[in-house]
């Protein structure tokens, strides 16, 4: 996507959260989420928007030794539905083994996430408690 066209992309979704489309909100709302995290996290031991094989999945954060991968969802999971919760936790999980489509942004040698990483994912301060069943899975 061109320069221009993230300004059109991202002038459009504001202008659609102004006016209370949800679904624009949530995307605005997650992509200030992302935003703080990677600061927070820097960039020296992390890569982030790391894209992977086949440019059909992006990981947010990757450490650049392949040895922790981070999903995050700015969501409040006693919002969601279990089954919703599940599948954050499986998809960030499903990250293990896979190929870096760029390995340049890793650490010399590190071409994939590894199968044994550590999956986080990261959410913001929760209101509730995180019902158990989720956090047990």
């Amino acid at each position: 996507m061109g320069a221009l066209q993230w300004l059109v992309h991202n002038a459009c979704l504001t202008e659609l959260a102004r006016k209370g489309i949800e679904y624009a909100q949530r995307i605005l709302r997650g992509i200030k989420f992302n935003k703080v995290m990677v600061k927070k996290l820097g960039k020296k031991e992390f890569a982030h928007e790391v894209w992977l094989e086949g440019m059909k999945r992006r990981a947010d954060t990757v450490a650049k030794n392949g040895k922790k991968v981070i999903s995050r969802k700015a969501t409040q999971l006693s919002d969601v539905t279990e089954e919703t919760a599940k599948k954050y936790i499986d998809e960030v999980a499903g990250y293990r083994g896979k190929k870096v489509q760029n390995p340049k942004r890793m650490e010399e040698g590190v071409v994939r996430i590894r199968k044994n990483t550590k999956a986080e994912l990261s959410i913001p301060k929760q209101e509730k408690n995180i019902p158990k069943n989720i956090k047990e899975y």
